[in-house]
C-alpha cells in the first residue's frame, strides 16, 4: 500500500474489506461456506484496531459466525455473536 500525503493505509484498506465482504457474500450464497468464511476472516483481518469501531466489524462478525455456525462450530459461532452483540448493545446504549 502506498503512503500518499493524505492518504493514510486505513483509508485504503477499507475498499479492500469491502470488496472482500461482497466476494465473501457472493461465495456463501454459491454454498461455498470454506471460502467465504476464509473472505470474512481476511476482510476482519485488515480492520484496522479497535476493529469493533468500524461498521462493517458488524458484518464480519455476525457473517462469520453464521458460517460456522452452520458448519457446526458452535462454539467459535457464538464467541463470534457475542461480540457482535457486544458491539451493539454499546451503540445502542450511547443513542440518546
Amino acid at each position: 500500500m502506498s503512503e500518499r500525503p493524505g492518504e493514510s493505509p486505513t483509508t485504503e484498506r477499507l475498499p479492500v474489506v469491502d470488496r472482500l465482504c461482497r466476494r465473501a457474500r457472493q461465495l456463501a450464497l454459491e454454498g461455498g461456506r470454506s471460502a467465504a468464511l476464509e473472505a470474512y476472516l481476511e476482510a476482519w483481518d485488515l480492520l484496522p484496531e479497535p476493529k469493533e469501531s468500524y461498521e462493517a466489524s458488524t458484518l464480519i462478525l455476525s457473517s462469520v459466525g453464521d458460517l460456522l455456525r452452520e458448519g457446526g462450530d458452535l462454539a467459535n459461532a457464538l464467541e463470534a455473536l457475542l461480540r457482535v452483540k457486544g458491539r451493539t448493545a454499546g451503540c445502542a446504549a450511547a443513542e440518546p
